[in-house]
């Protein structure tokens, strides 16, 4: 009876202790953003609403585990939801300033046509599969961005979402910049990266099915003439980060090619080839508190005659807890028939660690080439605020 006193008293005093423990194998992570953008008196010449509040807000978690051998083990997943300009929602779709028609081009997405339904907020899970990484490097199974995009450098500026190039959110609706190499979207694909080995890795995705409804690329409905069906895409990217201790620059840079199989839509297969491939390179330098940036894509947009180019540069400087930044875009697509273009100047500050505002003046424009259409230049300008918000648990 003495014994058993003994250990049932020993195990009282150690439970409290044993609580404490965690016996969960898992590491888990919360996080979410949201971004609001307004544009009051902005002035553009595509109809829908640019003067409301866009906004896009994006939850995601992950959980990950760390084996014996350590090898992690992980599974990560992103619900978005968005507002984006009505009329062109997630960059692509009909540019409705242009007179003459042609369908989707396979990367780019552009249309020229005359749209004029409107989109709602929308929602997408945009990311969730599976991932292992260890010494050999990262495999991951399921929706995800592909290499090339993740590899992408070159994007400097201080705003968040309506940007010069890439825009998630786009008030004026004439964003026609993209040097993004984001050929397949959130679709399922397997994706392998290497270690990083003198500052460089590289990597590799395949997708079986590239043309998968997202937020920020939508192949399959934004346009209302027609959109070829991608399959089996390829893409392969480097991406190099190296800092030089003896002056303190910082120099990132990233290179893609990526390519994808090509089906016409009906009655318009003398249009298109039988396949699509884009090439896009940027470069990011950092020292002190400055930063510039460059990057460039080159694509043929699937079409046998016709394709799309873009680029991009831009500076940032920051003093005190303020940083500004001078961002520049142009682009020539042939199946819009023409030449578009961003400008902004604009202002930024961080409000803690959860908050950061912005502020920028931007200008916005589309140039049709007149040998297809009658339709003058079109024009969106002005001021546009950005709130961000974000949490991590």
């Amino acid at each position: 009876m003495r014994k058993l006193a003994l250990l049932v008293s020993g195990a009282i005093c150690a439970a409290p202790a044993l609580a404490q423990v965690d016996t969960d194998p898992w590491e888990r992570e919360v996080w979410g953003e949201a971004t609001l953008v307004f544009a009051p008196g902005m002035q553009s010449d595509i109809p829908g609403d640019a003067e409301g509040a866009l906004y896009d807000i994006a939850v995601g978690g992950s959980a990950e585990r760390i084996l014996q051998s350590g090898l992690r083990i992980g599974v990560r997943a992103t619900l978005r939801g968005q507002s984006d300009h009505p009329v062109r929602p997630g960059y692509t779709g009909e540019v409705p300033t242009v007179s003459f028609m042609r369908p989707a081009g396979a990367f780019s997405g552009l249309a020229a046509g005359a749209a004029d339904n409107e989109t709602g907020a929308r929602g997408s899970l945009e990311t969730a599969f599976l991932y292992l990484e260890g010494g050999y490097g990262e495999l991951s199974l399921g929706r995800d961005i592909g290499v090339a995009a993740r590899f992408h450098e070159g994007d400097v500026g201080v705003m968040r979402s309506a940007r010069v190039a890439n825009p998630y959110l786009d008030p004026s609706g004439l964003s026609t910049v993209r040097t993004r190499p984001d050929l397949t979207g959130p679709a399922a694909k397997l994706s392998y990266v290497s270690p990083r080995l003198i500052g460089i890795r590289a990597g590799v995705s395949f997708t079986p099915e590239a043309d998968v409804r997202g937020l920020d690329r939508d192949p399959v409905g934004t346009s209302a003439v027609a959109a070829p069906t991608l399959e089996n895409a390829i893409e392969l990217g480097l991406n190099a980060v190296r800092r030089f201790r003896s002056n303190g620059l910082r120099v990132r840079a990233g290179v893609s090619w990526s390519t994808a199989d090509v089906t016409a839509p009906r009655g318009f297969e003398p249009l298109y080839a039988d396949s699509v491939g884009t090439l896009a390179g940027g470069m990011e330098l950092e020292w002190e508190s400055m930063r510039l940036g460059f990057n460039a894509l080159s694509s043929d947009d699937g079409f046998r005659d016709g394709d799309y180019s873009a680029w991009s540069a831009g500076v940032a400087q920051a003093f005190g807890d303020w940083e500004a930044s001078l961002t520049y875009g142009r682009s020539s697509s042939d199946s819009l028939g023409g030449d578009g273009g961003a400008f902004a100047l604009a202002l930024s500050r961080s409000l803690g660690d959860h908050i950061d505002v912005s502020l920028a003046w931007q200008d916005i424009w589309f140039d049709p080439d007149f040998s297809f259409s009658r339709q003058t230049r079109s024009d969106a300008n002005g001021l546009v605020f950005e709130i961000t918000l974000q949490f991590e648990n």
